[in-house]
C-alpha cells in the first residue's frame, strides 16, 4: 500500500526496491548499462552525467528521489534526435560516487552545477525535473536564469509540501510520513551490513539491499550492486531521504519570478490504488491531496507569464514511464520557443 501512496503524493523513498515480479528484461535499460561521463568534482567524488545527441538547446533531465538517469530511458533517446540531452545521477545512486556530506537539494544542485561547468555545458538549457528533481531544477533556474530558456516540471514535489499535505489531507499525510520515516532505518541496516563486509561477511542480506527489479539487464544490476558495496553511497541516500521535509521548506521563495520563460508543469491525474487494509480516512483524503497538488502546480506554472499546468490523462506519478510522449511533447513545446532550436551547439 505505501508504495502506491508515496507515488501519488509525489514523494519517493531513496531505497533499492525488492525485485519485481516482471521477468522480461527491459531492453530500453540496456543503453544505461555503461556510464556516460564521470566528472571528477573538486573533492574527488565522481558525478555521472550521460549526454546523448546533438543540437541546441541542451536538455537537462533530473530524476526524482531514489531514482537515477535511467528513469528517462523512454524520453532521453527521443529527445536526443533533436537536442543534446543529458541525464545525471545524484551522489550515491546510479553511477555517481557516494558522499558523507549532508545531502540537501542545495548540495546536490551545487554538485550538478560544478559538473556542468567541468563539461563546459553552459547553455542555452531546457531544464526537466521529476518529483524531487523539480527542486534542483528550480535552484538551477534561479542560479542560471540567463542560460535557461525553458522548463518542464514532471509531477514535481512542491514547496512547503509537508505542511500543505497535513492541512488538507491529514490522514493521508500521516500515512506517507510514517512510511517515509521508516525508510532511513532500512537504509541504515543496509549500510551497516555493507560496512561489515556485505555478501563477503556471510551475514544474510537484511532486505534485498543489493537487489534490483528483475526487468533490469543482468550486467546493469551487477554493476550497480557492485557499486553499492560502498558505504558512502548508502550514507548519501540516507541523508537525502532524511532531508526531504527540510528541502520542501528551503526551496520556497516568494520572490521567484521567471518572466516570460516557457514553462510547462505536467500533473498526474489518477487517484492511487488502495488495498483492503487502507483506512477509510486515507481513502477519503486522496482527492483532497491531489487537488492540493494541482493547485500547487498551478502556482509553479504562474512563476512565468507563459507557464501552464497540464493534467496528463490516466497518469500516475511516473509520467515519464507511463506517458513519455507527454514529456517529449512538453520539451519540444518549450524548446521550440528558442530561436536556435536544432542547431549544433
Amino acid at each position: 500500500m505505501f508504495l502506491s501512496l508515496l507515488a501519488a503524493a509525489s514523494i519517493q523513498a531513496a531505497v533499492r526496491q525488492p525485485a519485481a515480479t516482471v521477468q522480461t528484461v527491459d531492453r530500453s535499460l540496456s543503453a544505461y548499462e555503461k556510464p556516460g561521463r564521470l566528472v571528477r568534482l573538486s573533492d574527488g567524488r565522481l558525478l555521472h552525467i550521460k549526454c546523448v545527441g546533438t543540437g541546441t538547446p541542451t536538455v537537462l533531465l533530473t530524476a526524482g528521489l531514489g531514482e537515477w538517469g535511467a528513469t528517462w530511458r523512454l524520453v532521453q533517446p527521443a529527445l536526443a534526435e533533436r537536442y543534446r540531452t543529458c541525464a545525471w545521477d545524484r551522489p550515491g545512486i546510479g553511477f555517481s560516487s557516494g558522499s558523507y556530506r549532508p545531502q540537501t537539494v542545495i548540495a546536490t544542485a551545487a554538485d550538478l552545477a560544478e559538473g556542468l561547468q567541468k563539461l563546459k555545458i553552459a547553455g542555452p538549457l531546457v531544464l526537466v525535473g521529476h518529483s524531487l528533481g523539480g527542486f534542483e531544477t528550480l535552484i538551477l533556474a534561479d542560479r542560471y536564469r540567463a542560460r535557461v530558456v525553458g522548463m518542464v516540471l514532471v509531477d514535481p514535489s512542491i514547496p512547503n509540501q509537508i505542511t500543505r499535505f497535513r492541512r488538507v489531507a491529514p490522514a493521508f499525510a500521516a500515512t506517507i510520513e510514517a512510511s517515509n520515516a521508516a525508510r532511513p532505518a532500512f537504509l541504515r541496516k543496509c549500510a551497516a551490513w555493507v560496512r561489515r563486509g556485505a555478501d563477503r561477511s556471510g551475514l544474510a542480506d537484511p532486505g534485498d539491499c543489493l537487489s534490483f527489479p528483475s526487468d533490469y539487464p543482468p550486467p546493469l544490476a551487477k554493476a550497480l550492486a557492485r557499486l553499492d558495496l560502498d558505504d558512502a553511497r548508502w550514507a548519501a541516500n540516507i541523508s537525502l531521504s532524511e532531508q526531504f521535509a527540510a528541502d520542501t521548506t528551503l526551496i520556497a521563495n516568494l520572490r521567484r519570478n521567471y518572466g516570460a520563460m516557457p514553462l510547462v508543469v505536467l500533473t498526474s491525474s489518477r487517484l492511487p490504488s488502495f488495498d483492503a487494509s487502507t483506512p477509510s480516512t486515507v481513502i477519503q483524503d486522496a482527492p483532497h491531496l491531489l487537488a492540493e497538488l494541482n493547485e500547487a502546480h498551478d502556482e509553479l506554472a504562474r512563476l512565468s507569464t507563459r507557464g501552464v499546468n497540464r493534467s496528463v490523462p490516466d497518469s500516475g506519478h511516473y509520467i515519464q514511464i507511463e506517458h513519455p510522449d507527454a514529456v517529449i511533447a512538453a520539451v519540444d513545446e518549450v524548446a521550440s520557443r528558442h530561436p536556435g532550436v536544432g542547431a549544433a551547439p
